[in-house]
């Protein structure tokens, strides 16, 4: 069941770029996008863009391993080809721990 604590982890995303210098000084958005199997999982969800920690919180009562899907989208548009979105997929396992509330 895992903690229900507020949780936060350093250094989650890294090397975060603009890619060409005309991107310089866009702004980035993270956006949690999926979690397979479709579980009610967080209560809270995000990433910093500045310094990519992810901060979450568990829903009390939640085990298992879970596909989770991560969005990073900027505030640039499609001009000349270019791409203004990403998306990544990480394994985040939950360990029994925190019992469901009654």
């Amino acid at each position: 069941f895992g903690t229900v604590d507020p949780q936060a982890l350093h250094g989650f995303a890294t090397e975060i770029s603009p890619g060409s210098p005309q991107d310089e000084g866009q702004l980035y958005t993270f956006s949690l996008s999926s979690v397979s199997p479709s579980t009610p999982l967080f209560t809270s969800f995000s990433i910093d863009a500045s310094n990519g920690t992810l901060f979450y919180q568990l829903l009390r009562g939640v085990s298992g391993t879970f596909a989770v899907t991560v969005k990073l989208e900027d505030d640039g548009g499609f001009e000349d080809g270019s791409f203004n979105r990403s998306f990544t997929t990480f394994n985040l396992t939950v360990a029994q721990g925190t019992p469901p509330l009654p």
